[in-house]
């Protein structure tokens, strides 16, 4: 029996080609989808999945509050924090701290034979003895508990061993010149650490010993409290109660500083943050690296489960279409004995054997399209076989519980036909089948539309947030690494140096202006610190951002300067002034633009005066609201050089520049960036979110259509006799296309009037993450509405052309 229900399967998907090809292809692409969205969120939710003691790892961060106002939330700690609490509360067992080596720093190898390696690095830290300990990040060579406890040690990734020593070379002993920022010297290689992996929220390629950055000047003549540029972890002890541990910390913290905050009427608490969720569940600003969002990850599981819904709709509103057509079949078999068990388990073995051909296309499919998706992501994913119990798992519920749900229904309605009915040829019985394909094909359109929406707003967004007035000039700013390997000779003499520099770099002619600066829009801040009027209560000091830059700085990214005068020449380097932005004078009641420059302001404890107020500009992306921000002038920062360059023989201008740059700064990389390039450089997680929002969105669309192309062949096909009759009687073509495809373009509209009120509230509900977003004017409704639209005339436009085109003659013979 089973082996003629396989039988009558395969005949029946032989027979009819084109419906058996639609089913196929478009569960194929349904399933496809689901593989790649389940591997993409696999992977986000196995973020420092691989740390032993994972269940113990937090960091901790603060929370802030001003009469009982809250003022957000900041990752950086005092160096003190940590072994304070240590010391204090009992369910700490380990503390460790991360400093970053901001701006990063230039490593060089010099090797026997006399050549030089040499490479500017951004993932240099700073890291307690005990990270490598909590952290199982493992070493191939070295103790983790000793590879950092003297000074000047270091440890290196493989491929940082590979970059630097070569193939086969044991690195261990061997000498790494570190320059640029703190701790200038010679390292000594102490262990070398597996590549982090993917999935992990710390980055790194060098881990340098925490006891060098305390050694530095600024945090040996603190008392552990005042500078705020640590990033702290703790290790709990096993089942500790996170809220009693939390009581214990206030009450630490409090006893330190609670008499302090009192005063200034401002309230802080240190919380805790289990580390496997900092990756996805809003983790506070100033993280190291890159986060996720447990939302955005939610909605694309729900984006899998409607291409997946979409998918199991056309199978079931192409099935029941063909009732009709399968109806005497299922009469003559009634008619010789078969009972309705039989023909619901023949039934659903089609679907069975339908499914099993589609999962093996969808996992062909999905290999095709991950590396589109590893493109999209950044991220090196692939559909891994072995040992993967979440891919066999997640394939084996595709294959059977799309069988059954796909299925099921079809087999109820054909197996319910009365043998007397259908050999009549009566149908009155189908009409609720009509209804419910109806009913489906606007399910269908309405998610399209949704997901159609929500990926033009995406897109409207990010271009919105591009398109905005900078306060300033990015376009043809080349930005130049500074030179970090500096001698002693040379550091004492930078000043001179820079400047002779920039003064033979402006002979060129394709060059209008140079400048040096601490850090770069969209490269962050040279210091950030509570900052008020004078004359105002310390308790009022507002968070603001200072950048140092030279006289010329201001001038090369053409600023808009609203009142006082900038940095010139003419009056040296302004010393303890500073030039602050448009919300700096708002923020700080300093009047208008023109009053302001009668205040002076209290940074981080020095008296600074104003020396002009700016327009506002964008510092950091426009994802964030602007915040105080000030200029303040220095000669001789080596961070960067930015110049502004003719985009005539843009190669031999950079040529040039590189040339200048290697004479006067010989033992240095030559790097560089284009400005507006780096800066646009932060919103790559929006645009990544919305070209992985549009590939599945296409997906969807797809199957979609390829259910609205299959329902119009059914209908066209069970037509021909009403088309040959209409032709004769004079119908145009164009009479017969509006006949033929105005029901269904019906149905999408209803689809779209159903989807996009419901993708208004989502994307308004996104967008409140933004401080400068798009409107949702009436182009968010009509220009989805067109593109829905459109893709379904197409879809459906081949066939009933085929149709309204046939000779009336033939369709009259028709039967």
């Amino acid at each position: 029996m089973l082996k003629n229900y396989f039988t009558s399967a395969y005949r029946n998907l032989i027979r009819h080609k084109i419906f058996s090809f639609l089913n196929i292809l478009g569960l194929a692409i349904g399933m496809a989808a689901c593989l790649l969205i389940l591997r993409y969120v696999s992977f986000e939710l196995s973020y420092d999945g691989f740390h032993e003691n994972i269940g113990e790892l937090n960091r901790l961060y603060f929370e802030r509050y001003r009469a009982d106002e809250y003022q957000g939330r900041s990752l950086h700690t005092s160096y003190q924090l940590g072994p304070t609490l240590v010391g204090e509360v009992p369910e700490i067992q380990q503390f460790a701290r991360w400093h970053p080596r901001y701006g990063g720093g230039v490593v060089t190898y010099y090797k026997e034979d006399g050549g030089l390696a040499q490479f500017a690095e951004q993932g240099i830290n700073y890291v307690d003895t005990s990270f490598l300990e909590d952290f199982s990040f493992p070493l191939l060579k070295g103790n983790p508990k000793t590879a950092l406890s003297a000074p000047k040690n270091i440890v290196l990734t493989e491929s940082m061993v590979l970059k630097y020593f070569g193939q086969g070379v044991d690195p261990m002993g061997k000498t790494l010149q570190v320059d640029g920022g703190w701790s200038r010297g010679d390292y000594q290689v102490t262990g070398v650490v597996k590549d982090v992996p993917a999935n992990s929220h710390l980055e790194f390629d060098f881990l340098l010993p925490m006891i060098d950055v305390l050694a530095n000047d600024q945090y040996a003549n603190d008392d552990g409290w005042g500078w705020t540029n640590f990033i702290t972890y703790v290790r709990l002890i096993p089942n500790a109660d996170t809220t009693a541990v939390l009581e214990k910390i206030a009450t630490v913290y409090d006893r330190i500083h609670g008499e302090r905050l009192q005063s200034e009427n401002r309230q802080v608490f240190v919380k805790l943050q289990a580390v496997n969720k900092i990756h996805l569940h809003s983790a506070p600003n100033g993280t190291p690296s890159k986060e996720g969002k447990a939302d955005s990850l939610y909605f694309f599981v729900l984006i899998g489960i409607f291409i997946l819904l979409i998918a199991y709709v056309n199978y079931i509103n192409l099935s029941t279409a063909r009732a009709m057509i399968r109806a005497r079949e299922v009469g003559i078999r009634k008619t010789v004995g078969a009972m309705r068990g039989q023909l619901i388990k023949q039934f659903l073995l089609e679907s069975l054997l339908v499914n099993l051909i589609a999962v093996v296309l969808a996992v062909g499919m999905a290999q095709l399209l991950m590396p589109v998706l590893s493109d999209l992501l950044g991220k090196d994913l692939s559909l891994t076989y072995q040992d993967n119990s979440m891919f066999w798992f997640s394939l084996i519920a595709l294959f059977l519980g799309g069988a059954f749900l796909s299925g099921l229904y079809p087999a109820f309605v054909l197996s319910g036909f009365r043998p007397v009915s259908v050999l009549k040829g009566l149908n009155e019985k189908l009409s609720y089948g009509i209804s419910l394909r109806k009913a489906l094909v606007v399910i269908q359109f309405a998610v399209s539309s949704f997901l159609i929406a929500s990926t033009v707003a995406v897109y409207r967004q990010v271009d919105h947030m591009k398109s905005q007035d900078l306060g300033m000039n990015m376009d043809q700013i080349l930005v130049v690494r500074g030179p970090q390997v500096l001698t002693e000779e040379e550091d004492e003499k930078i000043d001179q140096t820079i400047q002779t520099f920039k003064t033979e770099v402006l002979r060129n002619p394709r060059i209008s202006h140079i400048a040096s600066a601490g850090a770069v829009p969209g490269g962050g801040h040279n210091w950030g610190t509570g900052m008020r009027r004078m004359g105002v209560d310390r308790a009022d000091n507002q968070f603001g951002s200072v950048v140092w830059v030279d006289y010329d700085f201001i001038e090369t990214y053409d600023m808009k300067v609203l009142s006082g005068r900038p940095f010139s020449k003419d009056y040296g380097m302004d010393d303890e002034a500073v030039v602050i932005n448009e919300t700096a004078v708002r923020v700080f009641g300093l009047g208008d633009p023109q009053s302001a420059l009668q205040e002076q302001l209290i940074v981080g404890g020095d008296t600074i005066r104003i020396l002009a107020v700016m327009k506002d500009f964008a510092w950091t992306s426009m994802r964030e609201e602007q915040s105080p921000f000030l200029l303040a002038p220095s000669e001789g920062q080596t961070r960067s050089f930015c110049a502004r360059v003719s985009a005539e023989d843009m190669s031999e201008t950079i040529a040039f520049i590189e040339e200048q740059f290697r004479q006067f700064f010989p033992n240095n990389p030559f790097e560089y960036s284009f400005q507006d390039e780096f800066f646009n450089e932060q919103y790559q997680d929006d645009q990544q979110f919305g070209s992985i929002f549009g590939l599945f969105t296409s997906l969807a669309i797809l199957v979609a259509c390829l259910g609205l192309f299959g329902l119009t062949l059914f209908s066209a096909s069970r037509r021909i006799r009403e088309i040959g009759i209409r032709k004769v009687l004079g119908a145009s073509i164009q009479d017969l296309l509006t006949l033929l495809t105005r029901d269904f373009l019906l149905l999408v509209m209803g689809g779209v009037v159903l989807g996009l009120p419901l993708a208004y509230f989502y994307v308004e509900d996104w967008l409140e993450q933004y401080a400068v977003k798009i409107d949702i004017g009436i182009l968010f409704f009509l220009l989805p509405m067109v593109i829905v639209l459109l893709i379904a005339m197409i879809a459906v436009s081949y066939q009933t052309l085929t149709s309204a085109r046939s000779n009336p003659i033939d369709a009259l013979r028709h039967e």
